[in-house]
């Protein structure tokens, strides 16, 4: 019975080792999922800019056509009355000027809306990363605790430590 507690020992700091592991495979795993998850979304509001900039093409389309159809009228109706279309060719240029001024501000607000859909998407995938990494540091800091709890805070954010290292690391190279 004098090896019991050699035993309890061993037993205990094996315990704590395949505790550790399991918690950042846990952590590794669930960063997976959440960056998966991220680019997923990232890809859906992708398809959502390029819908918001077709139909801003298309509600374009039809200011100008509104326009050119305005334009035609009003050639008609000189041309109906003999005053011909040197009497108002200033109304068709204006007509014709607010027809694109009308045309260019719904591009321009579809592509605004285009460029936050796709920026939301791309910051919903770097939160993912940045939450991810810190799941990641942080089980493998409370693991440090539990095998040498004096050691941890600086094996974590001291010169060469972990968090500073993971700070200067290429975000390729980041989960």
């Amino acid at each position: 019975m004098a090896f019991m507690p050699a035993i309890m020992a061993f037993a205990s700091t094996y315990g704590t080792a395949i505790s550790t592991v399991l918690s950042v495979g846990g952590a590794v795993a669930s960063a997976n999922a959440a960056n998966k998850a991220a680019k997923a979304n990232q890809e859906q509001l992708n398809a959502q800019a390029g819908q918001a900039e077709a139909a801003s093409q298309h509600r374009a389309e039809q200011e100008r056509r509104k326009a050119d159809l305005m334009i035609s009228r009003g050639l008609a109706v000189g041309a109906a009355s003999g005053a011909g279309t040197s009497g108002i060719s200033g109304m068709l240029e204006g007509i014709a000027a607010q027809g694109e001024t009308a045309a260019s501000g719904t591009l321009y607000e579809g592509t605004e809306r285009a460029k936050g859909l796709r920026y939301q998407g791309a910051v919903g995938v770097s939160n993912a990363k940045q939450q991810g990494n810190a799941s990641i540091l942080g089980a493998v800091g409370g693991s440090l605790m539990k095998f040498a709890p004096s050691a941890a805070p600086t094996m974590l954010s001291g010169p060469g430590g972990l968090y500073s290292s993971a700070a200067g690391m290429p975000e390729s190279q980041v989960f």
